[in-house]
C-alpha cells in the first residue's frame, strides 16, 4: 500500500475519534451548563459533520485511488498472463490440436454432417431457381455442342463416304467403257 492511502486512513480514522469525541464533550457541557447548552451542542454537531465529510471525502478518495492501484497491477498480470503464459501454452497445444484432437472431432462430425446437412444442402440447390436455370443454360450449351460436333463429325464422315464412292465409280467406269 503506498503511503497516501495509509495516510488517508490515518487522517480518517483520526477525524473520527476527534468527531467522537467533541460530541461527547459537547453532550457533558450541555449537561453541566444547563443554560447555553443548546449553542454548544450546536457547535459541536456541526463539527461532528464537517469531520464526517471530511473523513467521508478522504474514504473516497483512498477507495478511488485503490481502485487505480488495483486496475493498474491488473493489467501488469493480464499483459504478462498473456506474454508469458497463454501464448506458451497455445504453441504447446497446437501440435496436439492439430494432429490429434481435431481430426478426431471432424471424424466424429463428418458422418451427421453427410447424413443431415448434405440432403439440406442438396434440396436446397434443387428447389432453387438460379441454380435451375444455370442447369437449364447448361445443358443447352452442352446440347448445342454435342450436336456441333456431331455435325463435325457427320460431315467428315459424308465427305470421305462420298470421297471413297467417287473413287470407286472413277474405276468402274474405264471398265465399263471397254465393254
Amino acid at each position: 500500500m503506498s503511503p497516501v492511502p495509509r495516510f488517508a486512513a490515518a487522517a480518517f480514522g483520526a477525524a473520527l475519534q476527534g468527531a467522537d469525541g467533541l460530541a461527547e464533550l459537547a453532550a457533558e457541557s450541555a449537561r453541566r451548563a444547563g443554560r447555553g447548552a443548546s449553542a454548544a451542542a450546536a457547535v459541536a454537531d456541526r463539527a461532528y459533520r464537517d469531520a464526517v465529510r471530511r473523513g467521508d471525502r478522504a474514504a473516497r478518495q483512498c477507495a478511488a485511488h485503490t481502485a487505480r492501484q488495483a486496475q493498474a497491477a491488473a493489467d501488469v498480470s493480464a499483459r504478462w498472463l498473456d506474454r508469458e503464459v497463454v501464448r506458451r501454452v497455445a504453441a504447446s497445444m497446437t501440435p496436439y490440436l492439430v494432429e490429434e484432437l481435431v481430426p478426431t472431432v471432424i471424424e466424429g462430425v463428418l458422418p451427421l454432417i453427410r447424413s443431415r446437412v448434405v440432403p439440406l444442402i442438396v434440396a436446397d440447390l434443387a428447389e432453387d431457381e438460379q441454380i435451375r436455370e444455370m442447369i437449364a443454360q447448361q445443358s443447352r450449351g452442352m446440347a448445342a455442342w454435342t450436336v456441333g460436333e456431331v455435325r463435325k463429325v457427320s460431315t467428315a464422315a459424308d465427305d470421305r463416304v462420298e470421297l471413297a464412292a467417287r473413287r470407286v465409280l472413277r474405276r468402274r467406269r474405264p471398265t465399263d467403257a471397254g465393254d
